[in-house]
C-alpha cells in the first residue's frame, strides 16, 4: 500500500531482524519510512501497556503523530466476511460485486 501511495522503492534496509520483531528504513520516491513491527509486549510504550492495551499503531507524517490503534481488532475478520459474502453472491449467480 505504501508504494501505491508514495511511489517506487529506492532503498530498503532491515536494521533489526529477530524472532519477535523487525525494523528498518524504506526510502520511496515520495516518502522516507522508519518502520518497526513487534509481537513482543515489552516493546509497547509503558503508558499503553499500563492501560492493558496489547496493540499500538503510530504513524508520523510531517512531524504530526497519528495513533490509530483502535478499530483494528476485527479488521481481518470483517474483511474475510465481506470477501465470503461477495464470493457467495457470485456463486449464486448474482455476479454483482
Amino acid at each position: 500500500m505504501l508504494m501505491w501511495i508514495f511511489g517506487d522503492v529506492k532503498t530498503n534496509k532491515v536494521n533489526v531482524y529477530e524472532e519477535s520483531k523487525a525494523g528498518g528504513f524504506l526510502e520511496l520516491e515520495n516518502a522516507n519510512i522508519d518502520w518497526f513491527l513487534s509481537v513482543d509486549s515489552n516493546d509497547l510504550p509503558k503508558e499503553i501497556a499500563a492501560k492493558g492495551q496489547r496493540t499500538f499503531r503510530l504513524i508520523t507524517v510531517d512531524g504530526e503523530e497519528i495513533e490509530f490503534s483502535g478499530g483494528f481488532t476485527d479488521l481481518h475478520t470483517k474483511s474475510y466476511e465481506e470477501i465470503l459474502k461477495q464470493w457467495l453472491r457470485f456463486r449464486r449467480g448474482k455476479k454483482k460485486y
